[in-house]
C-alpha cells in the first residue's frame, strides 16, 4: 500500500497546474514534461543581440567580459567549471545581459565559489542553462531593494549555497517591508523543483 501511495504521489507531481492572476501578483506554473527537461530549450539569442564566447574555465575572461558588457549582450560560456575566488562574484551591473551555457546543458557548464555565484544588480537579467555551487553567502543575489525588474532564473540547478539559493531583497519604507514596489515581471524556473514563479 506505502509503495502505491508513493508513485501516486510521484504521478502528482508531473500534474499541469496553471494559475493566472491579476497583473503584480505571483503567478505559480506547475509544468510536466519530459522527466530530462522540466524547462523547455531557451530560444537562441536575437541577432540583434551582442554575443561573447568564454572558453572553458576563464574566469578572469569571464569577469572582464561580464563587467565591460553593453546592454543586450550574451555571454555564452563553454562547458567546464569556472572557478571564483572568495572575494569574486559575477556581478551583472548592465541591463539586458544573459548568462548562459554555449551547449544547452546545465549539466556541463558550473559555476563555483565566490561570495555569491551571481548578483544581479540591473532590469532585464538573465540566468539560463547553468549549475552554481558552493558560494559563501547566495547562489543567486538579486537586488530587488533597487527595484529591479525582469530577472529571469531559467534551467538553473542551485546547490550548496552557504546561505539562500536565490536572495531576493525587497526596498523598505520606514523600517517595514513594503511589497507594492518589489521586482516586477520576473520569472524563476527551477527543473529540480519542478515550478516556474512567474511575477507579474
Amino acid at each position: 500500500m506505502k509503495v502505491w501511495l508513493a508513485i501516486l504521489f510521484l504521478l502528482l507531481l508531473n500534474v499541469v497546474r496553471c494559475s493566472y492572476r491579476a497583473p503584480h501578483e505571483a503567478h505559480l506554473v506547475q509544468a510536466a514534461a519530459d522527466s530530462s527537461h522540466f524547462c523547455p530549450l531557451l530560444a537562441p539569442p536575437e541577432d540583434r543581440q551582442k554575443t561573447e564566447f568564454i572558453q572553458s574555465g576563464d574566469v578572469l575572461s569571464l569577469l572582464r567580459k561580464l563587467s565591460a558588457a553593453s546592454p543586450n549582450t550574451t555571454l555564452l560560456l563553454a562547458d567546464g567549471v569556472y572557478a571564483l575566488a572568495p572575494n569574486q562574484s559575477l556581478e551583472i551591473n548592465t541591463p539586458r545581459v544573459t548568462l548562459r551555457s554555449a551547449s544547452g546543458s546545465r549539466d556541463a557548464v558550473i559555476i563555483e565559489g565566490g561570495y555569491n555565484n551571481v548578483s544581479i544588480n540591473t532590469d532585464d537579467v538573465t540566468v539560463a542553462d547553468l549549475t552554481l555551487r558552493q558560494p559563501k553567502f547566495h547562489n543567486i543575489q538579486v537586488r530587488g531593494e533597487k527595484g529591479l525588474q525582469g530577472t529571469k532564473i531559467y534551467n538553473v540547478h542551485l546547490v550548496d549555497a552557504g546561505q539562500q539559493f536565490v536572495k531576493v531583497g525587497y526596498p523598505r519604507k520606514a523600517g517595514h517591508p513594503t511589497l507594492s514596489t518589489t521586482s516586477r515581471h520576473d520569472l524563476i524556473a527551477l527543473p529540480r523543483s519542478r515550478q516556474v514563479f512567474d511575477l507579474r
